[in-house]
Parts: C-alpha cells; structure tokens; sequence
C-alpha cells in the first residue's frame, strides 16, 4: 500500500514540478524511506539472525528439542513455564502493519528448570500453532529488539 502511495506521488510530483525539484524531493523520499522502513528492518533482522544463528528448532508431538549449537535441549511441553511473545504494537493489536519491520516478533521460552531460550520469527514464526495458548504471555513492543540478560 505504502509502495502504491509512493508510485502516485511520484508521478503527480513528476508531471507538476521541474526536473530539478524533482530530483530533490525524491532524494528526501528516498531517505525517509532508509530511516523510517530500511534500516529498523536491517536492525531486527541482524539482531535476530545473531541471536538464532546456527539453531534448530524441532517440534515432535512427544518432545521439543532446541540446539542452539552448543547445547542441545530436550523438554516436553509439561516442562514449559511460560513463552513470552514480544510482539511489535499492531501485530499485539491485530491491526495493519504499515512498515516492513512491524512482522518481526520474538518469543522468550521459560522453562521450569530455569533455562531461558529465545525464538525468533525468522527460526520458527508458527510457534502460536504447535504449543497451547495457556502458556504464551502476550507483551507488546514499539521495537522488538532482543537485548539478552
């Protein structure tokens, strides 16, 4: 829709100002666009492939399992605390997303022995689908940045 905006704008500002405003004013746009969509989404996207690099996530009817690498763990859905999704403030809404970056979302697992994994969108974005609702503890975010303990 965002993109829709920008073609028509463009086109009435093309046809009504001379080539030398116009440059301008598409230099302005074209930044606001790096500032304000770009570049937040490069910054979730780098944080959260940081984050889960190198991890698999595995979810079996019997066990769960999650290698981050290093350490391999297995627990069961009995084993789960809580699972707190840090949601971006119009996917907690259930609104429209205006900017690229508003899809990104992580879940903080608790599990009862005290480990705490993290799962990001880009590793398992479906997580609402496999574990029961009682478990998820919803918590809205203007900016879903993970920022580890």
């Amino acid at each position: 829709m965002i993109l829709g905006v920008f073609i028509v704008l463009t086109s009435i500002i093309a046809f009504t100002t001379s080539l030398n405003v116009f440059f301008k004013i598409i230099q302005i746009v074209v930044l606001w666009i790096l500032v304000l969509y770009l570049i937040p989404l490069l910054i979730l996207y780098f944080n959260y492939s940081k984050v889960n690099k190198n991890n698999v996530f595995i979810f079996d009817k019997e066990s769960i399992i999650f290698n981050d690498g290093v350490n391999k763990n297995n627990f069961k859905l009995e084993d789960i605390e809580c699972i707190e999704l840090n949601l971006s403030i119009p996917l907690y809404n259930k609104r429209y997303r205006l900017f690229f970056w508003d899809e990104y979302f992580y879940a903080l697992l608790k599990l009862k022995n005290g480990k705490k994994l993290y799962i990001t969108c880009l590793l398992c974005d479906e997580l609402e689908k496999f574990i029961p609702k009682h478990l998820f503890k919803r918590k809205e975010r203007i900016f879903p940045l993970i920022s580890k303990e």
